[in-house]
């Protein structure tokens, strides 16, 4: 196989398994959201998730009297002696 493919089906990947003749893909293959590409329905639904995490987040706020959600908070914390 060469390593110059940037996509291998599931058979494909699955058959160079079991012959152990398995073959990592090049660096290049590894995507990450940023490759995707925009589109008005992906934008709409970050938008709207975003909104929707701020408003979590300040109704934690209001509910549990937390100003700084940055801390870690350990409830019921057990150690083993």
């Amino acid at each position: 196989m060469d390593c110059s493919a940037e996509y291998i089906c599931p058979v494909c990947r699955l058959k160079e398994i079991e012959n152990g003749i398995h073959v990592p893909l090049p660096k290049a293959a590894n995507f990450g959201a940023k490759d995707l590409p925009r589109t008005m329905l992906s934008d709409h639904l970050e938008k709207r998730l975003f909104e929707r995490l701020m408003e979590e987040r300040a109704n934690w706020e209001k509910v549990e009297g937390n100003e700084n959600l940055d801390k870690v908070i350990l409830r019921n914390q057990h150690v083993c002696t």
